[in-house]
């Protein structure tokens, strides 16, 4: 399968297509065909060689850190009715303890992805913009959380260019109309 590698830190000449071999699903997994993957400014920084206090990322990698697409297989333990099912997830690999903690592995054909990571997409709902909810919408989600919008109220949203900071904008617009 092809995928996006980045072998050495540095400019945006630095991600290349290459080929390598197909994810398997292990325990708990599954494998998406990958019909779409996001693209976070975090996969820039990382690209350029910042956050590895936070992100260890040994080279090469795959950046990516989420995908949407149709569930392929299904390992040891999971659910087999998965398979052929619509999904998006969260990427990445497991640190020692198991959680996947790296913005990883989405630039790709095909991902594997623990099963209790899969949110199943709506009928209705196309993949792109289902996958454009999953990091951008749970932070503008947990922002409206933290700091509720009421009628009338005023907000400002510093980055309403962006893709959590417009989709505040749209919850604190849809707050006034209550």
């Amino acid at each position: 399968m092809r995928a996006v590698r980045v072998r050495d830190f540095g400019g945006p000449e630095k991600p290349v297509a290459e080929e390598v071999p197909d994810p398997v699903a292990g325990p708990g997994e599954v494998v998406v065909d990958v019909a779409a993957a996001d693209v976070l400014f975090i996969d820039t920084l990382i690209r350029k060689g910042w956050g590895q206090d936070f992100f260890p990322i040994p080279r090469p990698y795959t950046p990516g850190t989420g995908v949407g697409g149709t569930v392929s297989s299904v390992g040891e333990g999971v659910d087999p009715t998965w398979v052929g099912s619509r999904v998006i997830a969260e990427t990445g690999r497991a640190d020692d303890g198991g959680e996947r903690n790296s913005p990883t592995d989405g630039y790709a054909e095909r991902a594997a992805v623990p099963e209790e990571r899969l949110i199943r997409i709506p009928e209705g709902l196309d993949t792109v913009h289902a996958l454009a909810l999953l990091h951008d919408g749970a932070t503008a989600m947990r922002l409206v959380r933290v700091a509720p919008v009421e009628a009338g109220a005023w907000v400002l949203v510093a980055a309403a260019a962006g893709g959590a900071g417009s989709l505040a904008v749209q919850l604190a617009r849809d707050a006034g109309r209550a």
